[in-house]
């Protein structure tokens, strides 16, 4: 399978330290969410989520893998460390580090639409399956390449924003990943109105920002 992103999986790596601490961490009943006592056990398991991370991040450009809302500079009240398989099921308690099934995501989609659900998931109990995408109704983070699904628009000026998802493709996992994280509700038009009033030259501004992301983006203009 191709990786649709970089860095590559196979290319992540932990130091020796990191590596020693996940093994520990993995023996025990909630692996990521362990807290070890000792201090440098403590910094090596933190240093080993913070590069998990960085290297999700650098793989989506710094946006949410579900939605792509920027999370540039938004730090971890804002941002998750995302379990597609979760964690806190003991069927995939095993993956918890595993860098396949780990992304980056904004909070909304991970804890009020995620959750810990596993409705998405094709078979359940087959782990040769999990690596595959066809095993995942929803765009995968690591399996599919998100753009191939979905286009988000995304533009704005000063408090004026325009925001809209299209599936020129008619992809399958594109529409149920719309569904399942009710992307409508992140679609918005701010430049059609002011101060209660329309206002079409500042509809025709955002039309305009839109074709040329959509030329841009070598899309089909919405």
């Amino acid at each position: 399978m191709t990786d649709p992103y970089l860095p590559e999986l196979t290319s992540f790596a932990l130091s020796e330290d990191e590596a020693a601490i996940v093994i520990e961490a993995l023996k025990t009943s909630k692996p990521w969410d362990w807290k070890p006592v000792d201090s440098l056990k403590k910094a090596a398991l933190k240093s080993a989520k913070d590069k998990i991370l960085a290297f999700h991040l650098q793989r989506h450009e710094h946006n949410c893998c579900y939605c792509r809302t920027g999370l540039m500079g938004s730090g971890p009240f804002m941002t998750d460390r995302e379990h597609v398989l979760p964690k806190g099921k003991a069927s995939f308690r095993a993956f918890s580090f595993a860098i396949w099934n780990l992304g980056v995501a904004c909070k909304r989609c991970n804890m009020q639409f995620k959750g810990s659900g596993t409705g998405f998931i094709v078979d359940k109990d087959d782990p040769a399956s999990f690596q595959a995408s066809g095993n995942y109704l929803f765009i995968h983070p690591n399996f599919d390449r998100w753009a191939d699904h979905l286009t988000r628009f995304d533009g704005g000026m000063n408090e004026k924003k325009v925001v809209f998802f299209s599936n020129p493709t008619n992809s399958a996992k594109g529409e149920y990943t719309k569904a399942f994280f009710a992307l409508g509700q992140l679609a918005r038009n701010s430049f059609a109105r002011g101060q209660g009033q329309n206002t079409p030259e500042q509809f025709s501004r955002a039309a305009a920002l839109v074709e040329e992301l959509a030329i841009v983006l070598g899309q089909p203009v919405p």
